[in-house]
């Protein structure tokens, strides 16, 4: 099982580094950072997010999330996801999931407290302010499975931020 999740990890990876097949000429990736709000925790999430154009109306999305908790214990997640992204006059709406993400639970005073899988999916839209940067808004649904107890959570966060075409 550990294998073949590794081997899935690195596939995912392998093919998003790979070259954009089909992407046009000049096609540009994207770096953003905003925030979240975690609605069932009531916490604050920092997102940074990679994406990479695969094409004309599709693009691969790494995303980093800082969960704050109290008392100095933090949460990160990562993950990856595959969007469709319809270009329309004046923005572009975004869709699309991903599975084999991870969120690592740092306790206190500074050991790991758990490992967990993740399934995400995300809905959105970018809203260009120039050629080169503009600002976003989604909606991101993170489903947590716990190995310890096969628990099965799931988190809504809203957030917006901007991001940096290059």
């Amino acid at each position: 099982m550990k294998r073949s999740l590794v081997c899935a990890l690195f596939l995912m990876l392998g093919l998003s580094l790979a070259p954009a097949w089909g992407a046009e000429a000049g096609s540009a990736g994207k770096l953003g950072v905003g925030a979240s709000f975690n609605l069932a925790l009531g916490t604050p999430v920092f997102d940074l997010f990679y994406e990479i154009p695969m094409g004309t109306n599709s693009a691969t999305r790494f995303t980093l999330g800082v969960l704050a908790f109290a008392q100095g214990a933090m949460a990160f997640s990562v993950d990856a996801s595959f969007l469709i992204t319809p270009a329309l006059e004046g923005f572009k709406p975004y869709f699309g999931g991903g599975v084999g993400g991870i969120i690592v639970a740092a306790g206190g005073i500074g050991g790991i407290a758990n490992i967990s899988l993740t399934v995400n999916g995300m809905a959105g839209a970018y809203f260009a302010l120039s050629d080169t940067f503009g600002i976003y808004g989604q909606i991101r649904l993170i489903g947590i499975v716990d190995l310890a107890n096969m628990q099965i959570t799931a988190l809504l966060m809203p957030g917006v931020g901007l991001y940096v075409m290059f």
